[in-house]
């Protein structure tokens, strides 16, 4: 229905690809003409912070009860955003943060309660596509000035969040998904759900916009006809 409307409010550790199927939903959406936007709480931190602070993991320390303040005001500021959107021409709002804590989801389900909410967690651990997902983030300019403290600093971040992790469980709509092999873990709605069946078509199904295949040329082995073996 055209009236229908929808909250995705994204959570996960760093790194895990959410920002990736953030985009990959908005750009979904809007080519079958359903407006979608997204809510990134991190934009927010680097517009209205120094970059020092952003980058460095202290900034993520829970203990840290300042910056702890400050991100919370950057959710509040970012969950106002989407209710705007969806008050006015909005069909789908895509709130992209790690959304760690039980406590903020909590915040969360009672400030966007106008419309149906789902949370979708991105999980992930594999070593070797963190490892890439961490250096792509880290060549990023936020953290330009750390040079080859930056790896460090981000797994630092990495840490401070796993400290108040708490995977999704007593939300009522929900979808748990493997990130890197676009796979369905869990899911659960207790309400309805607009576009859900579309959605969840998205979320395992990953579009190919530029497909190269590449192989060497003719070797000594191919030229007589051995299979396998490392040809010079």
């Amino acid at each position: 229905m055209s009236d229908e409307k929808l909250y995705i409010v994204l959570m996960g550790l760093p790194a895990r690809g959410k920002s990736t199927l953030a985009l990959r939903l908005r750009d979904a959406f809007q080519k079958i003409g359903v407006s979608a936007r997204i809510f990134n709480n991190g934009n927010l931190r680097r517009i209205y912070r120094p970059l020092d602070d952003t980058a460095n993991s202290e900034f993520y320390s829970p203990e840290n009860k300042a910056a702890v303040a400050l991100r919370e005001g950057f959710a509040r500021m970012n969950m106002e955003r989407a209710r705007a959107y969806l008050r006015n021409s909005g069909r789908i709002a895509i709130l992209d943060a790690t959304n760690a804590q039980r406590t903020r989801r909590a915040v969360i389900e009672r400030h966007l309660n106008d419309h149906p909410l789902l949370f979708i967690e991105c999980v992930n651990d594999d070593e070797d596509i963190l490892n890439l997902s961490i250096q792509e983030k880290v060549n990023l300019p936020e953290f330009a000035h750390l040079k080859d403290r930056a790896v460090k600093e981000f797994l630092q971040r990495i840490d401070y969040y796993k400290m108040i992790y708490t995977p999704l469980k007593l939300e009522r709509n929900y979808i748990r998904i493997d990130s890197l092999q676009n796979m369905i873990i869990k899911e659960k709605h207790s309400d309805v759900i607009p576009f859900y069946e579309r959605l969840r078509d998205y979320l395992v199904t990953d579009e190919v916009k530029n497909l190269f295949l590449i192989r060497h040329t003719q070797t000594q082995f191919n030229v007589a006809s051995r299979i396998g073996g490392n040809s010079p």
